[in-house]
């Protein structure tokens, strides 16, 4: 009777067509994956959202406040105040979500690394990897808001999708280098 059922589940699986495997992630706002030039981060581990989410805050946080200080236009650095006030927002209500609380140590390690590292010359300095940055934080909110597990992160990122797409639409595009 077992391998009755076994085999009958195998089959079934079987007769799936193979074009709905091949399906594009759903996201949650207004772009696709192939405006952004990334696709949805699916099925992460509530703390490794918390935790990447929160270093993705700090970093933009950091940028903008650069921008804010050092940009050549005005436009530039109204731009960058207003990205300073939304994270510095956003990094307030996500602190104070218990299952980030707990990553919050090792995402400002994570973050204060990869700003060294920006600083120590990669290519184009910290302007320049800002846009990759807001591409990989609507990968990581889009996918959580899909399928994450916690349900307070979860409303977090749907509103961080939102925040990822105004700030792409802010920055000079260029296309990814994957």
């Amino acid at each position: 009777m077992k391998r009755l059922i076994v085999l009958s589940a195998l089959l079934g699986a079987a007769a799936v067509p193979a074009v709905s495997q091949t399906v594009q992630a759903p996201t949650m706002g207004a772009m696709s994956a192939t405006e952004v030039g990334i696709e949805p981060m699916m099925r992460l581990a509530t703390p490794l959202y918390a935790r990447l989410a929160l270093a993705n805050e700090l970093r933009t946080i950091e940028a903008a406040r650069y921008a804010a200080g050092s940009a050549g236009s005005s436009a530039t650095r109204a731009m960058a105040t207003d990205m300073l006030c939304e994270h510095l927002a956003a990094l307030r209500d996500l602190s104070g979500i218990p299952a980030a609380k707990l990553e919050l140590k090792l995402a400002r390690a994570s973050a204060a690394h990869d700003l060294a590292g920006v600083r120590k010359g990669a290519a184009g300095g910290l302007a320049e990897v800002q846009l990759d940055w807001q591409r990989h934080a609507w990968a990581l909110h889009s996918g959580y808001a899909v399928d994450g597990k916690d349900p307070a992160l979860r409303n977090f990122a749907r509103f961080a999708v939102m925040r990822a797409e105004s700030d792409l639409r802010r920055l000079p595009m260029r296309p990814m280098k994957y």
